[in-house]
């Protein structure tokens, strides 16, 4: 009789593994269905993140190099401008009674150095108040009128490449804040 409830014991316990088992091989069928469905769910996300985040690195990259060619577009049509006044520095008269400068020679320099500028270009609408720094011709007092022209001509070019730079740093700005507003770090 002994022999007769071991037996019952371990068939009872075998019982009971084997419901176990089922049940935890059930519960595991449910679980790989959830993360299969998970990972398809994060396998989607991530390719249309990738694809997101091309699509903005290509814009960027567009905006870049059209910012570029916008620049160097408008930096050739500078040179265009300020070879003329160069030309112009040419006709320039030196004469004891004083320096003779070719008609309308400030005037295309005005127009030259403002060529670029936009209304918005200067926000602040203020003047810069930093004094201009002493060249040699100011430590000897001696001045020599032509250059006067010569250092409108060159005033204009500076004018004109910062105004350049500073257009070309706004068009790069705003790409990268489109990137940035798109998503991308």
């Amino acid at each position: 009789m002994p022999y007769m409830l071991i037996f019952k014991a371990v068939a009872i316990f075998a019982l009971m593994v084997t419901i176990a088992v089922g049940v935890h091989k059930y519960n595991e069928h449910f679980r790989d269905q959830g993360r299969a469905e998970v990972q398809s769910k994060w396998d989607e996300y991530k390719a249309s993140q990738d694809k997101q985040r091309a699509e903005i690195i290509l814009d960027y990259t567009a905006k870049l190099g059209k910012a570029h060619d916008d620049k160097e577009r408008s930096d050739a049509a500078a040179v265009a401008r300020l070879a003329v006044l160069d030309a112009a520095l040419g006709n320039v008269v030196n004469t004891r009674a004083g320096v003779r400068l070719p008609a309308g020679l400030l005037d295309a320099s005005t127009a030259a150095a403002n060529a670029r500028r936009t209304p918005a270009a200067n926000g602040s609408g203020q003047a810069r108040t930093d004094p201009i720094p002493a060249g040699a011709e100011a430590a000897s007092g001696v001045y020599d009128e032509s250059a006067i022209a010569g250092y409108i001509v060159q005033s204009a070019r500076s004018y004109d490449d910062a105004v350049g730079l500073w257009a070309s740093c706004r068009a790069r700005e705003d790409a990268c804040r489109d990137a940035r507003a798109k998503g991308t770090p």
